[in-house]
């Protein structure tokens, strides 16, 4: 965890927490997320890159789709409104075309809308 905190009239307290991707530590995620947070979740973009088996589409859609179901089930507020989660997409380096790029997006919303 690390923190910053400001201390002044408009203070702010930020605390950022990288979760373990491993499935021991599943169970302990649900105690952190919440209404309030704001959740990055990470993957590869190698994965989703037209170039990509189809098995490692599918493995990396179904990461996504367990991380971006957990925040929902765990954190969504009680008259339905759900935190605001950011997707990062790593290795750019090696998917370098905006083509690539662009049907790595239309994965995306085709899946996840």
């Amino acid at each position: 965890e690390n923190s910053l905190l400001l201390d002044d009239e408009n203070s702010l307290l930020l605390a950022m927490w990288d979760f373990g991707g491993q499935r021991v530590f599943f169970v302990l995620h649900s105690l952190f997320l919440t209404l309030d947070g704001v959740y990055v979740v990470v993957f590869n973009m190698q994965h989703l890159a037209p170039s990509a088996s189809p098995d490692k589409v599918a493995k990396c859609l179904e990461f996504l789709r367990f991380w971006l179901n957990s925040i929902v089930v765990h954190a969504q507020g009680p008259d339905g409104r759900v935190p605001c989660v950011v997707l990062v997409g790593t290795h750019k380096d090696h998917v370098a075309s905006d083509d690539d790029h662009q049907a790595i997006s239309k994965v995306l919303k085709d899946t996840f809308g």
